[in-house]
């Protein structure tokens, strides 16, 4: 391997990319055919199926509900039948508030029951998280076929069935955590038994909304971090305490032995990062534009995979996933949380894609999209629809949240199509800087310095305010935005800021829109833009490993510059942007890679207005016509 390094480096030399540039964890792929021996050992091997019945382990006298496990002893995730009741989903800052605490004691204790269960237990934390990534080969519960067409994991991504396939999954764990909460944990409740029991039944997996006006005050919920929590024990419901589940979990040693290969250094899960307020400004910007009337077309609200070569169709860049990539960005860069094959192993994995289906669900209220008729066909594996049957879940199965037995806050009431638009756009209002308290780690300077730099006021900017009141007149005028071929109205008038006009690449809002090819360096990566040298948002590449070296997929983001730009003076100054924004790679630990590897990258620069509105008055998004080439 010395001699392998040797060479490596002088080759590195020869393409002007340093060792600082970028430590590659394994070969790039145009030196594999080079060592091919060498390179091989650089990939993990399938996992070797353990000898023991991969079947249901049993404590005790305990008795599971029929609802995961069937008559062949296999798992499957039912439909809801019409005498259960549908309960919706609270967000987690609600699910663990004190006034919920007999729901949330059933629903921890189970998350610990279940992570506590050997991994050829198919009810086990450690079964159930292996469905999504590695270990490569361990299919679930017996399922047949390879486990995802490269046998490394059943996840969907970078693909239009990304929403929906996740679906099934979280309603997977849910199911067993019920049936744990249900058969269990509520029996050593002798008082009261009935109530916790009935407790039990309606627990439904909570989300955790990361765009809200909670999370602005409190962007990574305390249940997520803090050791012990308080609970109330059996058998009497007295006030008490335990570890608490969802902060790590310890893989079993033969997974976690595959796991070291794709880069996690301790077989206890950890994070390197947390959500920020200032990330939680740039995601609220990001979530909003998920419920804009213009982004009617599934293919570019599911996925970062780019629906054709229309660079200039904002739309594209605009995906549900691509919200879902920067999560895990900042909460996993170099650790499991930060790589498909690895993210579900960690508990907060689960809340967050709880919260994709959420917005998955609210996306379906609005605009109804949906994948094509056939692509709906498609099996969910390895997900079991019916007792006895290896008959998996599809699309139109999944279509409805309804089916699995849960709903969502916002839907109870019955409220869909545009009304739904509207208030999900208050919802996720335009974050006023002047409410933000700037804990953005990258940041070094304060706002008494940008205002002796930029010549920008101490004082809080008013623009944001300003650009949702249409001020003084209306003004009509017909814009066309670039890749649609329908017409808005937009009226809008500012004071500080102006309206897109043709040939403008002014707004209210600025966005980084990048297209990549998602193998560049064959792991995840990220996207920092910097304005004025300070890192100003990332977009995180949630890479899954290419399957031969000639993969290549052409995937879209975006980075919220907003904040940054206004900071700095220069939000409606485009002709200053090039100049003082710059674009770098960080690799899967966070460290610089050459731009030599990414010849793929394109990076633009576009504006918009949040506000505007189309003919029947509803707000929808105004893209400007032009845009700014930053890279290349």
């Amino acid at each position: 391997m010395h001699l392998l390094s040797a060479v490596l480096a002088v080759l590195a030399v020869s393409n002007a990319v340093t060792a600082n540039d970028y430590k590659m964890a394994r070969l790039p792929s145009h030196l594999e055919g080079a060592y091919p021996q060498a390179a091989q050992a650089e990939y993990p091997q399938p996992y070797a199926q353990p000898q023991s019945n991969y079947g249901v382990h049993r404590a005790g006298p305990e008795r599971m509900h029929e609802a995961t496990i069937g008559s062949n002893r296999r798992m499957y995730v039912p439909v809801r039948k019409s005498s259960e009741a549908v309960v919706a989903r609270m967000e987690v800052h609600d699910f663990f508030a004190p006034a919920n605490i007999r729901q949330s004691s059933l629903f921890l204790q189970a998350f610990e029951y279940i992570k506590n269960l050997p991994e050829t237990d198919s009810r086990s934390f450690a079964a159930i998280s292996s469905i999504h990534g590695e270990p490569v080969g361990m299919t679930y519960d017996s399922f047949p076929g390879p486990k995802g067409p490269s046998n490394r994991g059943y996840c969907k991504h970078a693909d239009p069935l990304f929403p929906i396939w996740h679906r099934p999954y979280i309603a997977l764990i849910e199911n067993v955590i019920i049936d744990v909460a249900v058969t269990v944990i509520a029996p050593k409740y002798t008082t009261n038994n009935a109530e916790w029991v009935a407790a039990a039944r309606r627990i439904r997996f909570p989300f955790w909304d990361y765009a809200s006006d909670i999370a602005l005050k409190d962007p990574f919920p305390a249940i997520f971090t803090q050791q012990t929590v308080q609970i109330q024990v059996a058998p009497t419901g007295a006030a008490g305490s335990m570890r608490n589940p969802l902060v790590s979990f310890r893989l079993p040693a033969n997974i976690y032995g595959q796991l070291q290969r794709s880069g996690m250094r301790n077989r206890e899960t950890y994070r390197s990062g947390f959500l920020s307020t200032h990330e939680v400004a740039q995601t609220r910007a990001q979530v909003r534009l998920l419920f804009d009337e213009t982004l009617e077309d599934w293919l570019a609200f599911s996925n970062t995979r780019l629906d054709g070569d229309d660079e200039n169709n904002p739309r594209q860049f605009h995906s549900l996933e691509g919200i879902h990539n920067s999560i895990h960005g900042y909460l996993g860069k170099g650790t499991y949380m930060g790589n498909p094959a690895s993210a579900s192993f960690d508990p907060v994995f689960y809340f967050h894609h709880c919260n994709v289906d959420r917005l998955t669900a609210l996306y379906q209220a609005t605009n109804g999209g949906f994948p094509s008729a056939s692509l709906a066909q498609t099996p969910l594996t390895p997900f079991r629809i019916r007792d006895g049957s290896n008959t998996a879940w599809n699309s139109n199965d999944a279509k409805t949240t309804e089916a699995f037995g849960y709903t969502y806050p916002e839907l109870v009431n019955g409220t869909r199509g545009t009304q739904l638009s509207r208030l999900l756009m208050q919802k996720y209002t335009f974050v006023d800087p002047s409410r933000i308290v700037d804990t953005n780690p990258n940041r070094r300077r304060d706002s008494s310095e940008l205002s002796a730099r930029d010549g920008v006021s101490s004082a809080a900017p008013t623009y944001f305010g300003r650009a949702r009141s249409y001020l003084q007149k209306a003004v009509t005028k017909a814009y066309q935005i670039s890749g649609f071929t329908h017409r808005i109205e937009a009226e809008k008038v500012f004071t500080e800021t102006r309206p897109v006009t043709e040939g403008s690449s002014e707004g209210d809002s600025v966005f980084a829109h990048y297209i990549v090819d998602m193998h560049s360096i064959d792991e995840p990566f990220t996207v920092n833009i910097k304005v004025d040298g300070h890192s100003a948002g990332k977009g995180y590449v949630f890479a899954t490993p290419k399957n031969s070296a000639s993969d290549k997929m052409m995937i879209g983001g975006n980075v919220v510059l907003t904040y940054e730009l206004a900071n700095a003076g220069i939000l409606h100054k485009p002709e200053l942007w090039k100049s003082r924004i710059e674009v770098e790679i960080l690799d899967f630990e966070g460290d610089k890679v050459a731009m030599s590897y990414f010849p793929t990258l394109k990076v633009n620069l576009r504006a918009c207005l949040f506000d505007a509105k189309d003919e029947d008055h509803n707000p929808q998004t105004q893209w400007s016509q032009d845009s700014v080439a930053l890279y290349p």
